[in-house]
Formats: C-alpha cells, sequence, structure tokens
C-alpha cells in the first residue's frame, strides 16, 4: 500500500511538472525539494534512481521545452560552470576512482552530484519564463508552508516523512524533539529554514504584522530544530539580504525581531542553553576526529581523490564538510571546480542588485543572500552533497540569476580571440603544472583501517547501547589497540559513530 501511495505522489508530481505554466512548476519543484523527504523515489523494486526530485526537475524542463522558446535555456556562464563541474567529477571520481572502489558506488553518488546542476539549470528556464515574482512567490511560500510543518512537528512530536518513506521518529538531543520536516536530519532541516527566510522575508515585506509574524515563525522552526550552528545562517543571510534590497520597512521589522530574540535569549538561560557546547558535546567530538582521518587517507592521492564514495569505504557516514569531502572524493581539481561553480552562480546572481528597487532586484538579493547561507552552512554539514539542500542551492541560485537578468540584462558571451585562447593554454598548463607539483611534494604513507564493535550485532539490534555505556566500551578497546605499537607505526583508535 506505501508503495503504491508513493507512487500516485511522484507520478502526479511529475504530470503537475509536465502540464502545469511555469510559475506553478516552479512551485511545485521548490516544494517537491523542500517539502518531500529526500529519500522519496518513485518504487521500482530494482533501481532507487527515479527520485521524486529529479522526476519532476526532468518534467518541468521538459513542460519548457514544449513552449518552444529557445532564450530559456540559452546557455550562460552558470552552464559552463556546470558542466565543468560535471565533467572534472567525472574523471576524477569515477573514472580515475581507485580500482577497489566498485562503479555500482561511485557511478551513483556521480549522478547524484548532477541533480543540484539539473535542479538548478531547469529553475533558470523557469523563472525566465514565469519572472522574478513569480519565482520571489514560489520560494516564499514554500518556506512558510516548511516553517508550519516544523511547528507542526514540534506540537504533535510527529514526524511527517514517515507519511510516505519508512523512516525513524524524529531526533532527540537533551531529551527534545528536533523538528526535520521533508530533511534526512534536523540540521538540514535548519539550514533550509534559514535559507529561506530572505524569501519569507520578502514575500511579507509590504504588511507589517504578518512580516513580524512569519520571521517569528522561521526563528521558531530553527530553533526547535536545535542545530547550533545555524544562527550565524540566519544572521549571515538577512545581512545579505537587507544590503541588497535596501528596504527601510524591512530593516526595521528585522532589528526589531532581532532585538526582541536577543532578549529573550540572554534573559532565559534554558533557551540559551540549547546552543551551548555542553549539549551533546560527543557530536562535536567525533566531528573533529574525522577530519584527520580523511585527511590521512587521502594524502596518497591527493589529485585524483579516493573516488565518489570513496570516504563510505573508511567507516566513515559523512565529514560534516562539504569542501573537505569534495577534497576528498574528487581530489583538488573537483574542489577547484565546485568552487568555480558556487562563485560562478553567486555573481551571476549579484549582478541583479545593481538596477533600482524592483521585483527583479529583490528575488536577486534572496537567491544571493539563501545561496550564501547554504555555503556557510556547507561547512559545517555535508550540504552540497545531501539531498534536500544541494538542490534548494540550485533552485536559489537558478532564480537568482534569472532575476538578475531581468535587471541587468544577459552577461556578455566571451568571444574567441587569440589572446582569450593564448590566457586558456597558459592557464591549463599552469594547472597542470601545480597539479604536478602537488602531487610530487604533497607528504604520502601508508594507511590501514579496520572496523571493530564493541557489541555484537544481536546486542545492538534491539536498541543502541546506552552513549556513556559505549564510549567507555570504545575507549578500554583503544587503549588496548594503542598500546605498545611497533617501531615506525601510530596507530590511531576513534570512535566513528
Amino acid at each position: 500500500m506505501r508503495a503504491a501511495f508513493d507512487a500516485l505522489v511522484v507520478l502526479g508530481c511529475v504530470l503537475g511538472g509536465w502540464r502545469l505554466p511555469p510559475a506553478r512548476a516552479l512551485l511545485l519543484l521548490t516544494g517537491v525539494v523542500v517539502l518531500l523527504p529526500a529519500g522519496l523515489q518513485l518504487p521500482t523494486g530494482f533501481t532507487p534512481l527515479p527520485t521524486a526530485t529529479r522526476l519532476t526537475a526532468l518534467a518541468v524542463g521538459a513542460g519548457l521545452l514544449r513552449r518552444r522558446e529557445p532564450d530559456l535555456f540559452a546557455a550562460t556562464p552558470l552552464n559552463l560552470a556546470a558542466g565543468l563541474y560535471a565533467g572534472v567529477t567525472l574523471l576524477t571520481g569515477v573514472l580515475l576512482a581507485p580500482a577497489e572502489l566498485p562503479l555500482g558506488i561511485s557511478l551513483p553518488s556521480w549522478l547524484d552530484l548532477l541533480d543540484p546542476l539539473l535542479v538548478g539549470l531547469v529553475a533558470l528556464a523557469a523563472a525566465r519564463a514565469a519572472g522574478p515574482r513569480a519565482a520571489l512567490r514560489a520560494l516564499g511560500i514554500v518556506g512558510l508552508v516548511a516553517v508550519v510543518a516544523g511547528l507542526f512537528e514540534h506540537v504533535t512530536g510527529a514526524a511527517l516523512s514517515r507519511l510516505l518513506v519508512r523512516a525513524d521518529g524524529l531526533e532527540l538531543r537533551a531529551g527534545a524533539t528536533r523538528i526535520r520536516v521533508g530533511s534526512d536530519f534536523a540540521l538540514a532541516f535548519a539550514w533550509t529554514v534559514a535559507a529561506l527566510i530572505p524569501a519569507v522575508v520578502v514575500l511579507l515585506r509590504r504588511r507589517g504584522p504578518a512580516l513580524a509574524c512569519g520571521l517569528l515563525g522561521c526563528l521558531g522552526a530553527a530553533y526547535w530544530s536545535f542545530s547550533r550552528s545555524v544562527p550565524i545562517g540566519i544572521a549571515a543571510g538577512l545581512l545579505v539580504l537587507l544590503l541588497g534590497i535596501r528596504d527601510r520597512r524591512v530593516t526595521l521589522a528585522v532589528l526589531l525581531v532581532g532585538v526582541v530574540c536577543s532578549t529573550l535569549v540572554v534573559s532565559s538561560p534554558s533557551l540559551r542553553d540549547r546552543f551551548t557546547a555542553s549539549v551533546d558535546q560527543g557530536a562535536l567530538d567525533v566531528r573533529a576526529e574525522r577530519a584527520p582521518v580523511v585527511l590521512d587517507a587521502v594524502s596518497k592521492r591527493p589529485v585524483a581523490g579516493l573516488g565518489l564514495g570513496g570516504v563510505a569505504q573508511l567507516h566513515i557516514g559523512e565529514t560534516d564538510d562539504s569542501y573537505l569531502l569534495g577534497y576528498a572524493e574528487t581530489g583538488i581539481p573537483g574542489v577547484i571546480a565546485l568552487l568555480v561553480l558556487v562563485v560562478t552562480g553567486l555573481v551571476l546572481c549579484s549582478r541583479g542588485l545593481r538596477g533600482p528597487p524592483s521585483a527583479g532586484r529583490r528575488t536577486a538579493a534572496v537567491g544571493l543572500a539563501g545561496g550564501i547561507v547554504l555555503l556557510l552552512g556547507a561547512a559545517v554539514f555535508d550540504a552540497l552533497s545531501v539531498r534536500g539542500t544541494s538542490e534548494l542551492l540550485g533552485l536559489l541560485v537558478g532564480c537568482g540569476a534569472a532575476a538578475a537578468e531581468q535587471v541587468a540584462g544577459r552577461p556578455p558571451r566571451a568571444r574567441p580571440t587569440r589572446d582569450l585562447a593564448a590566457a586558456r593554454v597558459l592557464f591549463v598548463g599552469l594547472a597542470v603544472a601545480g597539479g604536478m607539483v602537488v602531487a610530487t611534494v604533497w607528504p604520502s604513507h601508508v594507511a590501514v583501517v579496520v572496523q571493530f564493535d564493541t557489541l555484537s550485532a544481536a546486542d545492538q539490534v534491539p536498541s543502541y547501547d546506552k552513549v556513556d555505556d559505549g564510549r567507555r566500551l570504545i575507549a578500554t578497546a583503544c587503549a588496548v589497540a594503542t598500546a605498545g605499537p611497533p617501531t615506525g607505526v601510530r596507530v590511531q583508535c576513534r570512535d566513528s559513530n
């Protein structure tokens, strides 16, 4: 019954993306990315590739092609950067991956990397067809719905994603329920809300009471995810938005809500303590211990990396750092291509801030602010590879770039001149030479990773061991493993959970 219901939902999204006009199709695509569970897919029984987001984005793109308007898919520097990133990651992450990494792991991982590119380019075309007002409306409305859904989860304690996929209940931190809506985990939902706050603020800018209530609701949803890092993203996003739109009413409302929230946090220790390191210190310790393990493993292959999915072969679930993950799995060329891609997207959005106040300028500011928020989030969790947040980044950049075109026009195309060709050849030569130098001087050593459990699988399946007991067992086992290693051998023992 669940499989039939999932199939009905996915096929309904595909049909809607194909048939709806551009404005509603963009709203549908945004809702699928933000609200539906990231793991929702068309149940085929043999492959997980037909995900709801992937199929909906393809359907929206096909619907736009039916309009036979070539300008909707006109190439921009973003297309070039996306193609460069796809090609480099295919080369280093799949074709040059270690022989022991199965193609069945690296190739699907590469296809997952293409989802944000697909969503971003489709959103760019849809926003061109629908206009900046429709793009802003889609982002703002879905942001409000996500906030309401999060508040519902907080009140009821029920995980809405379990209606569509087989998922665990809501996470707990220090006995408090952490909301997540359609995200895989609470931290991803918190940064999703932070990225959509600028859109909600601009959508409600003309309604003073509604703006204050909407902003408070967004902050409440982010707070009840109990994610310590997200206040930095919220502050950065609002700062970029205020500088971008320069709206006195919005500035006053944001400052007023900020003063109220700051007063509550300062006057209430229970609110303030939720964001201290003393709450779930183990999560911070594990994150700090993962980076040396990953860097040790990739030191032997700094140029090509470990291959897409290679970090998982180290028995590390995630790195909690998208830039570290990109370097580890696709090497130096891959992380450079990633930076080129995201910088190109932000530069295209920033072009829209040059014009007079307009819907295009406001939407471009929303795309720029939300993109910067998620790029900050990528430093504290795998925002650029986690389903949901990565596609949302593509949506924001695509909508912001399309809005910027309404303000500043299409970015000029580079003409192939002799000087430009010489510059490209020189750049490629220097890049190759620099890569060879790095590969030559980069330190390397032999590393062997062995995973062990302190409890048998039968003991762990019914219920996980208590955190304190598990850490004591692991500490005891590590003390035995590291006692008296041979000369020239360094043994490190860490909790990979």
